[in-house]
């Protein structure tokens, strides 16, 4: 067994073992390997040093990837490893270990905690054993969240009072702004660059009429994200409303069009994350408007430096 960092020549063999590891975690959804590159070549990313390979055989058997967040002393790391190779999840949870190491240490300032959160599967039993036996403590639950559009969607209007305005690209900063005021109290939330989403709207797979910009008077109000994760699947990456114009239905009313969009184009569901224990209880509203939980993640904190206390 081998464990080194991803190259690019990787990404055909990793992507259709990602799909490998999906099924065998129970979950249907399929990726591409234009949708992995589309992602991993943001200029966020940088996949030929944060990401790890294990190979067997000729085969890729797990990765593992430390996902960098807006401060350089807390990232999000990417667990993936088949059932039955725990030696290859160590050595792949060491090297991503190490490499966060390195850039937290270097460019964070000396009295703040370095953490880094694994994400895991909950039915991925071995994970769990792992995270827990090396002292681990699980820090969040997320829930990933489905709706079959198997029914007529009753299409409703925005409540009084709000417009939606088409999504033009010279809205983007103000539209970026709103989103992170309404997420500023989300658990994880990352604070996004302009350069990075401007890169997500300069895709060819980027559809405006999927993003939903919402208004009261002149200020925006609420929004909602969205895109085909493939042919059958879409995906609502974010829904916010700002605190100003919340509890009006807003949220609900988005997504309730967004759903009727993706059945009239012939979508088959549309999956979406949230955290389980939200401020804005946010896992009730996904539930009125038919959502199920469809699979759970959990967080497990990986502390390599606390915090000095002054």
């Amino acid at each position: 067994m081998q464990t080194r960092q991803f190259r690019w020549e990787d990404l055909p063999p990793l992507v259709e073992f990602m799909n490998r590891y999906a099924a065998a975690n129970g979950r249907t959804a399929q990726v591409t390997v234009e949708q992995i590159e589309r992602s991993w070549r943001a200029p966020q990313n940088h996949p030929e040093d944060d990401a790890f390979v294990a190979i067997e055989n000729g085969q890729i058997i797990g990765y593992t990837i430390a996902d960098l967040l807006d401060e350089p002393h807390y990232a999000f790391g990417v667990y993936q490893v088949m059932p039955g190779h725990q030696k290859a999840a160590q050595a792949l949870m060491q090297a991503t270990t190490e490499r966060f190491q390195a850039v937290a240490f270097a460019k964070s300032a000396p009295d703040v905690e370095i953490a880094l959160d694994w994400m895991i599967p909950q039915v991925n039993e071995e994970a769990i054993t792992l995270c827990e036996t090396w002292g681990f403590p699980l820090v969040r639950q997320f829930y990933k969240m489905r709706t079959v559009l198997d029914e007529p969607i009753e299409l409703r209007p925005l409540p009084a009072g709000f417009v939606r305005r088409p999504f033009e690209a010279s809205q983007l900063e103000t539209v970026i702004a709103a989103k992170g005021e309404a997420f500023h109290d989300h658990w994880g939330d990352q604070h996004d660059t302009l350069e990075e989403w401007q890169h997500t709207i300069e895709q060819d797979n980027f559809d405006a009429s999927l993003w939903w910009v919402v208004y009261a008077e002149d200020q925006i109000a609420g929004v909602l994200m969205s895109y085909p994760f493939n042919e059958r699947s879409g995906y609502v990456s974010i829904v916010g409303v700002r605190q100003a114009w919340r509890k009006r239905g807003l949220a609900q009313a988005m997504l309730i069009q967004c759903f009727a969009a993706y059945r009239e184009r012939g979508f088959e569901d549309v999956y979406l994350d949230v955290d389980s224990n939200s401020s804005t209880n946010a896992v009730a509203l996904y539930q009125r408007v038919g959502m199920q939980v469809h699979d759970r993640r959990l967080y497990y904190r990986q502390i390599l430096r606390a915090a000095l206390n002054r």
